[in-house]
């Protein structure tokens, strides 16, 4: 009888233990998924701020693409310009245009979610393996298109200091002079410098050398932005397809339509 009743009490206490283990696990579970919701809805959260991030790049880029191509007729305008020309031949206001500063805006990349992503650790979230390596690569491009800018501005510095060499730009700055200096007209380079030399009024400039190997040189100097092409052609049209990309994916991971992006 003992036996029979401690075999009893021994099924129930391992019933009961089973009882508890089963409930501690399936508390477990529970606490998982509310856990992992949790950090899918604060996933979803940051892919929608990356998405507005993506596509404010996207808009930011097009007025610096155009930049860069006016700067690069200007450099093939310039090459042309003086190609052939003796020093006699080559007027100091039209060298003026043609080397006004190359510059173009900064990038202002719009990092806001990547860096919150980053600080939360929660791209090591990301499930898709896709998803989290095209968001790497896309910051990683765009960190090689800063470095880029930095490359150019020494080129335009460079390039900008022997021009202070070769041209005189000490124009008086009266009426005439400032309508030139402010006009934006897109026309082709030829129009605009006999439209230029037709507005001028002032006193014609000769150019600070006698040395037609000094304007070859600038020339060369100027000829280095020629590297923007790579930008203009390359670079930037493959950061924007893989903004367009990173954008579809992260709407189909997270279900995001477009009013979740207001």
């Amino acid at each position: 009888m003992i036996g029979s009743r401690g075999q009893k009490y021994a099924l129930y206490a391992s019933g009961e233990l089973l009882l508890v283990v089963v409930g501690i696990l399936i508390a477990l579970q529970v606490n998982n998924w509310n856990e992992e919701r949790i950090e899918q809805r604060q996933l979803a959260q940051y892919a929608i701020g990356l998405i507005s991030d993506l596509e404010r790049d996207i808009k930011m880029l097009e007025p610096i693409s155009e930049q860069m191509r006016k700067r690069l007729e200007e450099v093939d305008a310039l090459s042309t310009y003086t190609y052939g020309k003796t020093l006699n031949q080559i007027n100091n206001l039209d060298l003026w245009l043609l080397t006004r500063p190359l510059g173009y805006r900064p990038y202002q990349w719009n990092r806001t979610a990547m860096e919150q992503l980053k600080s939360a650790g929660a791209l090591r979230k990301i499930t898709n393996t896709e998803l989290a390596e095209k968001i790497t690569a896309y910051e990683a491009l765009t960190q090689h298109l800063d470095e880029d800018y930095r490359v150019d501005q020494s080129v335009i510095e460079e390039a900008s200091n022997f021009r202070d060499l070769i041209v005189d730009t000490n124009f008086l700055e009266d009426e005439h002079f400032t309508s030139i200096a402010d006009d934006n007209s897109d026309l082709p380079i030829d129009a605009k410098l006999s439209m230029w030399r037709e507005k001028y009024k002032g006193p014609q400039l000769p150019l600070l050398t006698d040395d037609i190997n000094d304007v070859k040189i600038l020339v060369n100097k100027y000829g280095k932005y020629n590297v923007l092409r790579a930008r203009v052609q390359g670079e930037i049209p493959r950061l924007k397809r893989m903004a367009e990309d990173l954008i579809r994916l992260l709407a189909d991971e997270y279900s995001i339509g477009e009013h979740d992006r207001r």
